[in-house]
């Protein structure tokens, strides 16, 4: 019987809605140009160390996004950032209240009177509580 390292425990296949979200967050860091760079790069690194935080294997996020663990982990970031509810739309296809209802109130608001929308764990942990599959109605 084999060993697995520790870093490859865990779900053997990265979550759908977090895959498109990394995807999306990806295609944006390579269209920003001007002030939209910094907070694009910033939310990435929040959202991977969201997803880490969250248990999410450092290969799975490095296999979405044609990178090695290594440059996961460097990059990965303290997942505080606050993201508005246009974004979290924009970003998951899902509006924040639809997105709450799927993940069984799982998206939290951030608790901070100087920023509205949700915290980037929040949004996280919310994207892998979904179904992966979502049906419509």
């Amino acid at each position: 019987m084999s060993r697995r390292a520790v870093h490859d425990v865990g779900p053997a296949v990265l979550h759908p809605r977090l895959a498109d979200l990394l995807r999306r967050l990806q295609h944006a860091e390579r269209t920003a140009t001007g002030e939209q760079r910094r907070p694009t790069f910033r939310l990435m690194r929040d959202v991977l160390g969201a997803a880490i935080a969250a248990g999410v294997p450092v290969r799975l996020l490095a296999d979405c996004l044609g990178t090695t663990p290594g440059s996961v982990r460097n990059r990965a970031g303290r997942h505080d950032a606050v993201v508005s509810p246009t974004l979290v739309a924009e970003l998951t296809g899902l509006t924040p209240a639809r997105l709450d209802r799927l993940s069984g109130g799982r998206l939290a608001q951030a608790r901070s009177e100087a920023a509205a929308g949700y915290p980037t764990g929040a949004l996280v942990q919310a994207l892998l509580a979904t179904p992966a599959v979502i049906g419509r109605r």
